[in-house]
């Protein structure tokens, strides 16, 4: 019987601390800077230079004369989705690895500059919330502009992602060139980028997904085909002049234009998006949980629900209600954490 309780005991105890484990956030993070060299800071430190140099401290949209500040609640949402992208690589990479992430737009930029203040309250006011999704940390994916629509990763690069899932984009501010915009090469241009084709005859959107963007593109020349796929299409064509996968072609004479929507691969959060619904007075957990399918904040979820707890005693107190709420599982939970076993198991043996 004694065998029985304490085995009991030992499984109430690993089954309290599945349920009350939380994920560490690591304290540091390597980045390998552009000149090959390592720097190793603190994970808030490297997020004020992150936050600041992706989003930005002003806004300028397509029908404003001059730029106004990021909403602090958009640079929240920046914060957390960044915090939440550098642990999931230096996760993935492991504490020893040489470096954890580069500080150009293979990871996400970094700028080791003195930052405003917003961005510096942003950070700090998020500081240890990350991004979870099944209990595990999210790789917060963002990008500039979605044009009206983001994109699931499995149209963009191949996997699927549960918390990554296309949704409508109705808030994001219009900003010049990247809302829209147009994109022209000449036939000359596309020979010189694709000279196994030789003489261009057409090219042809072969597939899109269901926000528009496309998927399979082919380039037909004299000599042969050339098909290109999801984000190869960008990558080829070079992403700075064609911005992203939502587009439509046309052909006028010995040009070819892409008339687009967007800037960025567009999967995760829009930063333009998040801005645009700052400034309709979402809150950053807002913004996260439209742009991550069911995905929860760790710290932020935890304090929310430490507010709940109080507010909800607070009204049991003004309404008269004192009566405690009987939770018995919990009192017997409580009771085993708080008795003395070492003392128990003597007198047990002795009893």
């Amino acid at each position: 019987m004694k065998k029985l309780f304490f085995s009991i005991f030992c499984i109430m105890l690993v089954w309290g601390g599945s349920v009350f484990a939380s994920i560490e956030v690591p304290e540091y993070i390597k980045i390998k800077m552009n000149d090959g060299s390592i720097l190793e800071v603190e994970l808030d430190e490297y997020l004020y230079g992150v936050v600041q140099s992706e989003m930005g401290v002003n806004y300028k949209a397509e029908d404003m004369d001059a730029s106004e500040p990021v909403p602090l609640e958009a640079l929240k949402a920046q914060a957390v989705a960044s915090r939440s992208y550098a642990v999931y690589k230096i996760l993935k990479a492991g504490e020893d690895a040489d470096y954890h992430v580069t500080s150009n737009t293979s990871s996400q930029v970094y700028k080791d500059i003195e930052p405003a203040e917003s961005i510096r309250q942003a950070v700090d006011e998020t500081s240890g919330q990350i991004i979870t999704y099944d209990d595990d940390v999210a790789c917060a994916y963002f990008f500039s502009t979605s044009g009206g629509h983001t994109e699931s990763p499995e149209n963009v690069w191949s996997s699927e992602v549960d918390y990554l899932q296309a949704v409508e984009d109705p808030y994001e501010i219009e900003v010049k060139n990247k809302t829209t915009w147009t994109a022209t090469y000449t036939a000359n241009e596309i020979e010189k980028k694709f000279p196994e084709i030789g003489k261009l005859e057409e090219i042809q959107i072969i597939e899109t997904s269901e926000s528009g963007r496309v998927i399979e593109l082919e380039i037909v020349g004299s000599k042969a085909n050339k098909t290109l796929l999801k984000n190869g299409i960008r990558t080829a064509f070079g992403s700075n002049k064609l911005r992203s996968q939502w587009f439509e072609l046309e052909q006028d004479g010995d040009n070819y234009i892409f008339t687009g929507r967007g800037y960025g691969h567009g999967v995760g959060m829009s930063q333009n998006g998040a801005i645009g619904m700052g400034i309709y007075g979402f809150s950053y957990d807002e913004i996260l949980k439209w742009y991550y399918t069911d995905i929860e904040i760790l710290g932020y979820d935890e304090k929310y629900e430490d507010e709940k707890i109080i507010i909800d005693d607070e009204d049991r107190e003004e309404n008269g209600d004192t009566n405690e709420v009987e939770t018995p599982l919990l009192d017997e939970l409580l009771a085993i954490c708080n008795t003395n076993w070492v003392l128990y198991y003597v007198q047990e043996i002795n009893g």
